[in-house]
């Protein structure tokens, strides 16, 4: 039987393939973590190769992905308004939860930089949301250093649902680093790049989430210009990545080439 790729690429701890993820993910061992920012529903086209509508391409590339029990899946989607808020994820929801994978929780990716001006009557958007699915808790490192580490812990109160208040005060000192937390602080990243890909991920984003969930081997299914793998390689982190434009593969294959020869 024939490849399902049309080329492979290995660069250092990091594997890339051209073609569908759809099917080129279920002949991959499962993941520690998924981390992906996929076409926003039906908003680019990216290229001639990239066709089908968001329930025909996201959802069912997602539930292919092999998954162990402790496999997590974080997806970056944005908003999208066709005169109202279009809550296109939900596809992407029922479909994994028919796989028993729950939603089990959503971040926020805050931009901070709004652009100036009126934006159709409303405020001017400037964060994304960040999907968390999985099946069981996932392990997080405590990667955020604490501004009071070491200080003594203030009493909490902890309230019922009948109103009643039960303070609890044997809690201990602040320690040196907390974990992440759900507004992830990054500003989208400007330059040469963007003239070779529409919507470049933002590298701060995956940086601080794969430090946070510490895997040893990711899998981005839509790895675009390969911004995750660029953050994988500089955390030492192995990856894998699946792009089917041609023209964004290679620009995915230049920059972690770079990012190699550079770590190395």
């Amino acid at each position: 039987m024939a490849e399902p790729w049309v080329e492979k690429r290995e660069i250092g701890p990091c594997t890339l393939y051209l073609g569908d993820c759809r099917d080129i993910a279920p002949r991959l061992d499962a993941p520690d973590l998924v981390y992906t920012s996929p076409p926003y529903l039906n908003r680019r086209t990216y290229g001639k190769a990239r066709i089908g509508c968001w329930d025909d391409l996201v959802p069912p590339a997602i539930a292919a992905i092999p998954r162990k029990p402790s496999t997590q899946l974080l997806i970056n989607l944005g908003l999208v308004r066709i005169h109202t808020v279009v809550p296109y994820w939900n596809t992407l929801i029922a479909r994994l939860a028919a796989d028993g994978v729950g939603l089990r929780d959503w971040y926020v990716w805050n931009k901070q930089t709004p652009m100036p001006g009126n934006f159709s009557g409303r405020l001017w958007p400037q964060h994304e949301f960040i999907f968390h699915f999985g099946t069981q808790p996932g392990y997080l490192r405590a990667t955020v250093p604490c501004k009071t580490a070491g200080a003594a812990a203030k009493k909490n109160a902890h309230r019922y649902p009948n109103g009643s208040v039960k303070l609890r005060s044997n809690m201990e000192p602040t320690r040196p680093n907390r974990v992440l937390g759900s507004v992830i602080c990054a500003e989208p990243e400007q330059g040469r790049i963007r003239s070779h890909h529409p919507a470049v991920q933002c590298q701060s984003v995956p940086s601080q989430l794969l430090a946070a969930f510490a895997p040893q081997r990711i899998l981005d299914p839509f790895v675009g210009s390969g911004t995750t793998c660029v953050a994988a390689m500089a955390l030492g982190i192995a990856s894998v990545g699946i792009e089917i434009d041609p023209a964004y593969f290679a620009v995915a294959c230049e920059r972690i080439a770079r990012a190699w020869a550079a770590h190395s």
